[in-house]
């Protein structure tokens, strides 16, 4: 399996964790490591995303997913698209 090669961010926003706000990006941005719980939609189950390390940029698209707050502990999170 190929990895995808990204393009340059250019758009960025800070994330607000919600079990309820819906999120559109291609990535995002961990600036303090912990635990991420993601859903593909608003209501669906989460899945955790665990230990994930200060620095790390995770290629994950969502569109109209949720960034939980529920049980999230990694913080300054930044979504990114291009």
């Amino acid at each position: 399996m190929s990895m995808k090669v990204f393009a340059s961010g250019i758009n960025f926003s800070a994330v607000t964790l919600s079990d309820t706000t819906e999120v559109n990006c291609k990535a995002i941005y961990v600036g303090t490591g912990g635990d991420i719980y993601l859903a593909s939609s608003v209501g669906a189950t989460a899945v955790a995303f665990l230990n994930v390390s200060s620095g790390t940029m995770l290629p994950i698209e969502l569109k109209k997913g949720t960034i939980n707050s529920t049980s999230t502990t990694a913080a300054n999170l930044v979504a990114i698209n291009w």
